[in-house]
């Protein structure tokens, strides 16, 4: 899937086409596994989270995905890659 497609992907096109989202998480592109995995996250699959707490830290991907993350949490956990992993682990938990 082309990374245009995955940002804009809603979790009933993320269910339609799960196998070519999951298989964009191996993508070599890093903006392409961002993408995904924010796609992924927006449908409730949070077995991205690895991707997107990587990219918080990359100097290119970092403002990008945490931006998406805050839109997703509906609130700014900030920098902090842990604050982000507790969010991501505890909504997957909760089935958000």
């Amino acid at each position: 899937m082309r990374r245009a497609a995955l940002r804009h992907a809603t979790a009933a096109d993320v269910a339609a086409n799960r196998a070519a989202v999951e298989k964009a998480l191996a993508d070599p592109w890093e903006e392409i596994r961002v993408a995904a995995a924010v796609a992924l996250r927006r449908a409730g699959d949070a077995s991205g989270a690895g991707v997107l707490l990587r990219a918080l830290a990359d100097p290119v991907e970092g403002a990008e995905t945490r931006a998406a993350l805050v839109e997703l949490a509906g609130e700014d956990l900030g920098e902090d890659a842990g604050a982000w992993d507790r969010w991501l682990h505890a909504t997957k938990e909760a089935g958000k």
